[in-house]
Order: structure tokens, then sequence, then C-alpha cells
């Protein structure tokens, strides 16, 4: 779509359709639903709830957009201005480090407990993570 070199102008055109327009749109909160079901035990109904409160969409998104643009930004920068068959690697090492991250962020934030909606446990692990 912006061209295969690795000229500046390319380079900046590809970071901020990614990071601005794909990332919002699509991967960040979509990422963070999957998290979300994975941690109440693949219960789709929990999963629901949870995305249909407006704490998710204030507080969860944002603050997951916020996490992935200070790795992505810097990292795709550096993946675009790469020969295409070294991007793929580079891609890979970032993924690992962005999980590693996300799950550190919310281990801490939860007190390390993952709880299902409308138990005790989950307005401790709410009330953690708003003091994020």
């Amino acid at each position: 779509m912006f061209g295969t070199g690795a000229a500046p102008a390319t380079v900046i055109q590809k970071v901020v359709f990614d990071q601005f327009v794909y990332n919002p749109l699509w991967v960040c909160w979509s990422i963070t639903v999957l998290y979300m079901f994975e941690k109440y035990d693949f219960s789709v109904q929990a999963t629901i709830e949870k995305a249909k409160e407006r704490a998710f969409w204030r507080v969860s998104v944002p603050a997951a957009l916020g996490c992935c643009w200070m790795i992505w930004i810097p990292s795709v920068s550096i993946m675009y201005s790469l020969p295409s068959n070294l991007q793929l690697s580079i891609v890979n090492l970032v993924v690992v480090f962005n999980i590693l991250v996300l799950t550190a962020i919310s281990e801490k934030a939860e007190g390390k407990q993952a709880t299902k909606p409308g138990t005790e446990g989950d307005k401790e692990a709410s009330d953690a993570a708003n003091d994020l």
C-alpha cells in the first residue's frame, strides 16, 4: 500500500497507518478481549459481561493501547527500516516481549488472582487496576 522501500517517508506512512488506524480500530481491543476471555476461563458469558462495562472501554482498552504504542511504535519503525527477510524475525521477538510486558502488568494489577465477574475478588482486581 505504501511501498516496499525503507525511505523515511515510506516508514513514517507505514507506522502511522499501522499504529493509529489498524491498531486502535482492530488489534488493541480484540486482543484485550481475547486476553479477558482467557482470564475468565474461556467463558463467553463472563467475557461479554466484562466487555459491556464502561470501564473496559474507558480504562482497559486505552491502557493496553498506550502500552502497545510504547512498545510497537519504536519496534515497527525499526522493523519497516529493515529488509523484508528480517522483518518477521523482529516481529516475533517483539511479540514475545509485548506478551511478557502485558502479562506482568495484568498480574500486578490483579494481584496474580483472576476471578470471574461478580465475585468478591473481581472488585479487588478492578480496584487494583484503577490504581495504575
